[in-house]
């Protein structure tokens, strides 16, 4: 009797790009969790090196280095393997194919995610801001942009240097916490902060279940906060 053989479910098919920075090993170790949780996936692995061959520079961990295609292929699967073997869940999994590709490495990633039929693409960002990130762009943002499937980019954890770069933030005026208690929140703000300044990010409106909406920050220069609203202005008798 024939023994009938139970097939898996197909998994999803995860591209990770890889450029050996500390960014584009996150967005590795990330797609090798993801496919360790996710039962029949297939991981790739992309490195696009510029070039038109034979001979490709890679931008290896330890520098830069002029390989065959040949070599740089079997120098990406090296690296992948060794990280899967340091990242948690890599053996759960049953291995990766690596791709070594030559061109833009926005255009290439996301035209091999086409080829294979991805489900899912895992980049890593450098976070460049203001000239850098005008000048030299973004590979992730250009993937974004291009890809037709969802798009998942990576970066190392650092609150603690990001926090640095965060503007202070001042503590609640005493003022508008008084005005609040007073008014029992009838009124936000108190005299200062209630007057329009330039440049405010910030603008509310308090709507009441049983009075008229009420207008408590303007939006607008040079409105008067004390003229009558339009509603008001169109009933007998005027505002209070």
């Amino acid at each position: 009797m024939a023994t009938l053989q139970k097939r898996l479910p197909a998994g999803p098919v995860i591209l990770v790009g890889l450029d050996f920075s500390d960014p584009g090993d996150a967005a590795l170790r990330q797609g090798i969790q993801m496919a360790a949780r996710e039962t029949g996936s297939h991981l790739h692995v992309v490195h696009v090196a510029p070039g038109s061959g034979p001979v490709v520079a890679m931008e290896l961990s330890e520098g830069r280095e002029e390989l065959t295609l040949q070599q740089a292929a079997k120098s990406l699967a090296g690296y992948v393997e060794e990280t899967m073997r340091s990242t948690p869940g890599g053996d759960h999994i049953r291995g990766a194919l690596s791709h070594v590709r030559l061109g833009d490495p926005a255009e290439e990633i996301t035209r091999l995610a086409v080829d294979l039929n991805a489900d899912l693409i895992i980049v890593g960002t450098h976070g460049r801001r203001g000239l850098r990130r005008m000048i030299l762009g973004s590979v992730a943002e250009r993937v974004t942009r291009l890809a037709d499937c969802p798009v998942l980019v990576a970066r190392p954890k650092t609150h603690d240097a990001a926090r640095q770069e965060v503007p202070e933030i001042e503590p609640p005026c005493p003022l508008c916490l008084q005005t609040r208690q007073e008014t029992g929140g009838a009124e936000m703000w108190c005299v200062q902060h209630k007057t329009p300044r330039l440049g405010r990010r910030h603008t509310y409106h308090y709507v009441s279940r049983n009075a008229e909406a009420q207008e408590n920050a303007p939006l607008l220069l040079g409105y008067d906060a004390s003229a009558p609203s339009p509603q008001n202005a169109a009933k007998p008798g005027g505002h209070e």
